[in-house]
């Protein structure tokens, strides 16, 4: 939070060839929607924020010790797992998956990270992921 009350977020994504981006955004409250959970994010700077082209998300799970959330589009037209560490365990793909379709996402559209600290993810998506593990658990 900063002082003038929008949220700082900042974006880390390890891309091909071991380049890093970390794009930064403000995001507030939608006060159209009216709930705690519900943001707008913008990443357009031209000497101000420029809410204009600001993207509709809602915090759809955060788990307990605030590691992991879902963030989706309102109209579930795309979402992110956003993880403060490298490696998430199946078991929470598994409720990840769930959390997803409890609210009416489609888990197929969910494109995974392949890196060497998730070895065990194989799949491109959360939906394969998650039912190649079932028989394991």
């Amino acid at each position: 939070m900063l002082p003038d009350g929008l949220l700082k977020v900042v974006n880390t994504c390890d891309q091909s060839y071991k380049k890093i981006t970390s794009p930064e955004a403000r995001a507030r409250l939608n006060k159209e929607i009216g709930s705690s959970s519900t943001l707008e994010v913008t990443f357009v700077k031209i000497f101000k924020w420029i809410w204009s082209f600001a993207g509709d998300y809602w915090i759809v799970y955060i788990n307990d010790d605030y590691n992991v959330a879902i963030v989706g589009h309102t109209e579930y037209k795309y979402g992110w797992i956003l993880s403060k560490s490298m490696t998430l365990t199946i078991e929470e793909y598994i409720k990840i998956n769930n959390v997803l379709k409890q609210q009416g996402y489609e888990s197929c559209r969910f494109i995974m990270s392949i890196t060497p600290e998730q070895n065990f993810v194989t799949q491109l998506n959360l939906c394969d992921l998650v039912s190649s593990h079932y028989e394991e658990i």
